[in-house]
């Protein structure tokens, strides 16, 4: 589901008290106020990742502070990841200053006060997650609250661009009906981030190569529909070379290929035994997950799962 608001259609002295209504009430009640006296314009897309919320927010220059009082009224108990995608911004919590450049990334919570200033005009990627969707310690988490993260940094450099790929085709609408995966690879992502020190060192038993690898299976899984995914096309998107990624599957039970042909079969079991997609013929179904040969996916379809596509969508268990 997505949540549209903007500022077009609003008087435009009325615009930024109904943009600050509208800000509280899609994260948590706060207030806010124009850097300047230009007329001040806003837009938010907002969509449902599972648990995760994504916000996609572009605004003229202004500020928003969340007060103890405010949290007292309500707190929804979330971190923020806030991305920052166009212009720049300075976001404040616990006497920690974070200055964002397009790129760089921070964290802040909605349980302590904190500042948001944007300069005009500006874009940013919020994610919110739940904080008991985080396996890191609360503390460890709160402690890095406000820090910058700079986007050519670290693994920052692999997560900021499949963030930004996200927030990208959720503005345009392509965003899978079901979106859970992606929002539990989101978090995934975003603790990978948080769980490295600020010397950036990885804690014991997170490598390089487990980040890398998450980022390539969240890249799969939001792409699976496209005719033209492959491991060229994964290992371009993500600045390695095959030989690299085949590497990087060497401890899974599948290859890379394996992977995302296993994927788009998971996808289309799902599909056919869907009720509301019961009108869909087989092909079509197999179509819209890459598989373009009907005999060559039933005969995949089989090999995996002891029964034809149809067989299995009239109600044969799987053996």
């Amino acid at each position: 589901m997505t949540v549209h608001i903007s500022t077009a259609l609003v008087q435009r002295n009325e615009r930024f008290d109904y943009w600050a209504d509208a800000s509280s009430r899609m994260f948590a009640p706060l207030e806010g106020a124009p850097v300047s006296d230009s007329p001040f314009w806003g837009r938010m897309d907002t969509h449902a990742l599972g648990a995760v919320q994504l916000t996609d927010l572009a605004a003229t220059g202004h500020s928003v502070h969340r007060s103890a009082r405010h949290i007292a009224a309500y707190d929804p108990e979330v971190f923020k990841l806030s991305l920052q995608l166009r212009g720049s911004s300075v976001i404040s919590q616990q006497d920690r200053v974070a200055h964002l450049r397009p790129g760089d990334m921070t964290l802040y919570e909605s349980s302590r006060p904190y500042s948001v200033r944007g300069m005009a005009p500006f874009e940013m990627a919020i994610f919110v997650f739940p904080r008991n969707l985080f396996r890191l310690s609360l503390r460890r988490m709160e402690g890095r609250t406000a820090t910058r993260i700079a986007g050519d940094s670290g693994i920052a450099d692999v997560i900021g661009p499949f963030l930004r790929a996200l927030t990208a085709r959720a503005s345009r609408g392509e965003l899978p009906a079901r979106c859970d995966e992606l929002g539990e690879g989101v978090v995934d992502l975003v603790s990978a981030l948080y769980a490295r020190g600020p010397d950036g060192e990885p804690p014991v038993g997170r490598t390089e190569r487990d980040t890398q690898l998450t980022a390539i299976k969240a890249f799969i899984e939001e792409h699976l529909r496209d005719d033209d995914l492959s491991p060229d096309l994964v290992a371009r998107a993500h600045y390695v070379s095959k030989r690299h990624l085949y590497k990087l599957f060497e401890t899974e039970d599948v290859g890379v290929s394996e992977y995302i042909r296993h994927q788009r079969l998971e996808r289309c079991r799902q599909d056919l035994r869907d009720p509301a997609l019961g009108h869909e013929s087989l092909s079509r179904i197999a179509a819209d997950w890459g598989f373009t040969r009907a005999e060559h996916f039933s005969r995949l379809f089989r090999s995996a799962y002891g029964c034809s596509p149809s067989e299995y969508r009239s109600g044969r268990d799987i053996p």
